[in-house]
């Protein structure tokens, strides 16, 4: 009788630590994400959207962005692109590559794919490398600073090796 008592407490606690463990893995990964993580979030689906409304708050005053091609963009050049008028569809994949701080400053970098859907563009694919500063203002985390840089996978290339200038 005492050990049939004392499995059915085994049994009953392996039951709960097992729905406990279900459960911590069913938890969204943004529930883990970092303030800064989660405005940018926010910003990547303002600018899915195109709405320069939603996004404005999300970017310090003095926000500047690297574009992919190396423009230096003002938050109000940032602001313009994403007006409704210049809808592109697309669909968003995102993956966090790194999410930290350097000397208190919240930086993060992620893999950006997107698939164009747009009819003159359809099925077109970009990847990018995305990397956000951001500050707290007003109890708010803000993004400060972007910069964006193409990505090209390898494709199972060997790199080339530098050269000097003579060709050695």
């Amino acid at each position: 009788m005492f050990f049939k008592h004392n499995n059915r407490k085994i049994l009953a606690l392996i039951n709960i630590a097992s729905f406990a463990f279900f459960c911590i893995i069913l938890i969204p990964i943004s529930a883990f994400s970092s303030p800064l993580s989660e405005s940018v979030d926010r910003l990547l689906a303002s600018e899915n959207k195109f709405n320069p409304d939603e996004m404005a708050p999300l970017l310090c005053a003095d926000y500047q962005e690297i574009s992919p091609v190396g423009d230096l963009d003002t938050r109000a050049q940032v602001l313009s692109f994403y007006a409704p008028s210049n809808r592109s569809a697309v669909i968003l994949e995102k993956t966090v590559l790194s999410d930290t701080s350097i000397n208190g400053l919240p930086v993060l970098t992620e893999r950006l794919h997107y698939t164009l859907r747009d009819p003159a563009h359809i099925g077109r694919e970009t990847t990018l490398i995305g990397t956000w500063i951001g500050k707290q203002v007003k109890g708010h985390m803000t993004v400060c600073h972007a910069q964006f840089t193409i990505f090209h996978p390898a494709h199972g290339r060997i790199p080339e090796k530098p050269t000097s200038a003579d060709g050695n």
